[in-house]
């Protein structure tokens, strides 16, 4: 079986229509419909029904195509072998959404140049941290949580054969907010009075990562993204509240938020994941350590 075929199969199932396929492949719609039927001769099964609205997939075709986008997302990390070994000067970042990360990272690019890198910044959930990760779309993810849950991460990349390290541990909660949101007159929040409010929570999370532990039960008032300028709009003039680790102070002073901690909160961590394969570059590895020096500096606790 030809692990181009595999891709010919998976676009025929994604788009619905063996012609459509075909025109998409830059194949004739003959020569695919003959792939189609010499693999289901192979496998002994039928992957594709056809009716009146076109081709849509039988149950073991459905099982199919899952491990072919399997076989296909491995083939892909095995022609990135290379890289893994390679001194790389790139910076491929994938972070949570926090403004503090995001301006340590324009401040090493700023206060180390590097004229002929390509750098990548990225934000995502936790759970899409990872998938940058494990699919090596990027090599390394900073994530910020609450420290409680590091244990459950810590197993989830030893399940993926990743590397899971603390920055900075302890570091308190923050919620930032409009100055004319009613909770800004308050000097410190309670956290029971959070859930009062719209709230913004990082897309692609599980509810024990944030909502549980804010004892948050009302989705219809929580709004989800990773996306810091959706944040920041959001927050500016929707009146939605957003917690993490505080935001650089510039943006506070930019977009005319005020930022409060919260009495019994429970304390954050900043983490970093990469492949355990991998060996950090030169300018990855002072990157990690600038980083780990501004969380320092900024939480000397």
């Amino acid at each position: 079986m030809d692990i181009n075929h595999l891709e010919y199969i998976v676009e025929v199932a994604k788009s619905g229509s063996i012609n459509k396929a075909a025109q998409n492949l830059f194949i004739s719609q003959s020569n695919l419909s003959s792939i189609i039927k010499n693999i289901e001769t192979e496998i002994g099964y039928v992957i594709f029904a056809r009716n009146t609205s076109g081709t849509y997939l039988t149950q073991e075709g459905k099982l199919f195509i899952r491990h072919a986008k399997e076989i296909l997302a491995e083939t892909a990390k095995i022609k990135k072998v290379p890289e893994i070994f390679e001194e790389n000067h790139n910076l491929s970042i994938v972070a949570s959404r926090a403004s503090f990360i995001f301006h340590c990272f324009f401040d090493f690019i700023r206060t180390f140049p590097y004229d002929s890198a390509k750098d990548t910044f990225l934000g995502a959930g936790l759970q899409e941290n990872f998938r940058n990760i494990v699919s090596q779309r990027c090599r390394l993810g900073i994530l910020v949580m609450f420290m409680q849950k590091q244990e459950k991460y810590t197993l989830l990349a030893e399940r993926y054969n990743l590397e899971f390290k603390s920055l900075k541990d302890n570091i308190p909660m923050m919620v930032f907010m409009a100055k004319n949101h009613p909770l800004a007159k308050e000097k410190f929040l309670d956290i029971s009075s959070l859930s009062e409010h719209p709230f913004i929570v990082d897309a692609d999370i599980d509810p024990d990562d944030t909502l549980d532990i804010l004892n948050i039960k009302d989705s219809n008032k929580v709004l989800f993204t990773c996306d810091l300028a959706n944040v920041f709009n959001a927050v500016h003039k929707g009146q939605y509240i957003s917690i993490g680790i505080d935001i650089a102070p510039s943006d506070a002073s930019l977009f005319n938020f005020v930022r409060r901690p919260v009495m019994n909160a429970k304390a954050m961590s900043v983490c970093l994941i990469k492949n355990k394969d991998i060996n950090l570059s030169v300018r990855e590895r002072n990157f990690v350590d600038y980083l780990t020096n501004c969380l320092n500096d900024y939480y000397k606790i």
